[in-house]
């Protein structure tokens, strides 16, 4: 499939959660949303939201599904033998507040799932902070490219996998940082999702998790837990080093190349 659908697939889901009965519902505070669809038919969409700090229940459309935590994604799009494209999204946002002096956050998403090498699926995560929770209607324009991000939200993390490159069992480390001030009260708003279409498969059920670690740790709006931030796995190191050789490696040749030409 061409990127073409990547885009129009996150878009059109996306643009299910901002449908005006789904914005009715929503407060201006911790939420957890799922929902899943026929990403090409708003009528189709199944959502599930909770504004307490628990679980939202299952939105299932077809075979393809979502659920999410507070902190946790669980997500998997199924596609069958025709055109249809099947998506499933998870979001949650949460007030998080600084104990003690200002630093820096460390955040993590850490990613166990599959896709399937027939035909065509696709995921994709955004972590944002801002002031105020980043409600899902508010990123349709920023993901379908018609303007930036409202002001004062800052993009965190971001990832994006398929699988015409990752084919296969996925374990991905996202890793990432940010600077907050001594006592301040932030809000990170969460967002992943999947599609897929023709006999394709996105399997996140378990699962996508996020991870948080501060200096003096903090509270929450939610009263929910979070995970520690996790570190990139051994082999990502080795792949570091490989890569920072390779540079230096290159860097050296240019050098000796000058120095001939001199």
């Amino acid at each position: 499939m061409s990127k073409s659908f990547q885009i129009v697939a996150a878009t059109a889901l996306l643009s299910l959660a901002l449908s005006g009965s789904a914005q009715a519902n929503f407060g201006f505070g911790p939420y957890a949303f799922s929902a899943a669809a026929d990403v090409d038919n708003q009528d189709t969409l199944v959502g599930a939201m909770t504004g307490d700090g628990s679980a939202t229940d299952i939105a299932q459309f077809a075979s393809s599904w979502a659920q999410t935590e507070m902190g946790v994604h669980h997500a998997v799009a199924i596609g069958d033998t025709s055109s249809t494209r099947y998506g499933a999204l998870s979001a949650w946002a949460d007030a998080f507040t600084a104990n003690g002096s200002a630093g820096v956050a460390q955040v993590s998403l850490t990613l166990d799932g599959e896709f399937a090498a027939a035909n065509y699926a696709v995921a994709g995560y955004q972590l944002f902070k801002s002031a105020a929770p980043v409600m899902p209607w508010d990123l349709l324009s920023y993901l379908n490219g018609s303007a930036g991000l409202p002001s004062g939200v800052e993009t965190v993390l971001s990832g994006f996998g398929d699988s015409t490159g990752s084919a296969g069992p996925v374990h991905q480390v996202l890793s990432g940082s940010f600077n907050y001030a001594a006592g301040e009260t932030f809000y990170l708003t969460s967002v992943f999702g999947v599609a897929a279409t023709d006999n394709g498969a996105a399997d996140f059920a378990n699962t996508a998790t996020f991870g948080i670690s501060m200096n003096e740790g903090f509270s929450t709006g939610s009263g929910a837990g979070y995970m520690t931030a996790a570190v990139p796995e051994p082999e990502t190191w080795a792949m570091l080093l490989v890569g920072l050789g390779l540079i230096g490696m290159q860097a050296n040749r240019r050098r000796v190349a000058l120095k001939n030409l001199a």
